[in-house]
């Protein structure tokens, strides 16, 4: 390669230098050259003898006992094997020390083997001690991940029937709010009846109102008992402790403002009344309860001495009756 420069080359200095930047440029010469190789060290090893093989079987305390006739062969395997070679010209030593000499060897062996053995169970021993320590880490563990797993099972079952108990309010919460809804729904058509209803009766009140601005009900008659300052309301009448008549009575008032009202009262049979007076009346435009008339009222002749009977009053608009009443006067 070199002489040739196919690879390499000699510089102008005597250096050698690379012809090509990579090998892979020239791949059939590459093929070539590990061929020639190959074909070289085959050619060469074949100019040589062979080592023996190796034994791996040596050992450093062994002893060996060959004659002195044996081969060279017996000899160099020998030597890979034991430490210390004894060389016996016709077998001198006595057949019991040769017996007992293999013997120790045997022995030797057998307590090294022993050793070996003995060193793997102790080996085996800390596995085991080991093996042990970390089963018995693992049923803790599985004692302490059950006791957790239980622990956690009851806070599901927990939660599950929280989720349940919530689930049952949720849909009694949804039953009411349907209840809810429903009853709204109706408060607003009750709202929307009551609004035509407070929307017809505005027009009827209107109407009425056009006619009278007044409608009475619940009408009282009282007295002052021996022409007194107190009025009482609501007793038994007797010409002979009733002075004047007062009256008391609700009204719906209809407008706001003055009403032009006039009283009459009359006695069962007679076609006239007895009492035919005009009063002004202040008329709110709203429901008054238990208004009194601070005017009282007599007869013709000034009293109700003698004038036991049957009477009834009414209210006047024009010639519209806005209210009226009938009470009874008593002899005694």
């Amino acid at each position: 390669m070199l002489n040739k420069g196919e690879f390499l080359r000699y510089d102008a200095t005597g250096n050698v230098s690379a012809v090509i930047g990579h090998i892979s440029e020239k791949p059939e010469l590459v093929n070539y050259y590990k061929g020639y190789i190959s074909r070289t060290f085959k050619e060469s090893s074949a100019k040589f003898s062979k080592l023996p093989p190796e034994n791996y079987t040596s050992s450093s305390n062994k002893v060996g006992v060959l004659a002195l006739n044996e081969s060279k062969t017996s000899i160099i395997e020998a030597l890979n094997i034991y430490k210390t070679i004894i060389i016996s010209r016709d077998n001198p030593y006595t057949d019991s020390y040769a017996s007992t000499l293999k013997r120790v060897n045997d022995e030797n062996v057998k307590l090294k083997a022993d050793i070996v053995a003995l060193s793997r169970k102790k080996k085996q021993y800390k596995y085991v001690v080991v093996l042990v320590f970390i089963i018995l880490c693992c049923a803790i563990s599985i004692i302490l991940f059950n006791v957790n797993v239980n622990s956690l099972n009851n806070n599901i079952d927990s939660l599950n029937e929280n989720i349940a108990n919530k689930e049952s309010d949720i849909c009694l919460m949804q039953d009411l709010l349907t209840i809810s809804k429903d009853t709204i729904r109706m408060q607003r058509d009750s709202i929307s009846v009551l609004n035509f209803a407070n929307i017809t009766l505005r027009n009827y009140q209107a109407s009425v109102a056009s006619y009278a601005p007044i409608i009475m009900y619940n009408i009282e008659v009282g007295t002052n008992k021996g022409n007194g300052n107190i009025i009482t309301f609501g007793e038994r009448l007797t010409y002979s402790n009733t002075y004047n008549l007062y009256f008391r009575f609700s009204y719906w008032g209809l407008t706001m403002g003055g009403a032009d009202l006039t009283i009459k009262i009359f006695k069962e049979g007679k076609a006239e009344p007895i009492v035919n007076s005009a009063f002004t009346l202040d008329v709110l435009n709203k429901q008054v309860e238990n208004f009194e008339l601070t005017q009282g009222y007599k007869n013709s002749n000034g009293k109700w001495i003698d004038a036991s009977g049957s009477y009834r009053v009414e209210f006047w608009y024009g010639n519209i009756c806005v209210g009226y009443q009938t009470f009874t006067i008593y002899s005694r």
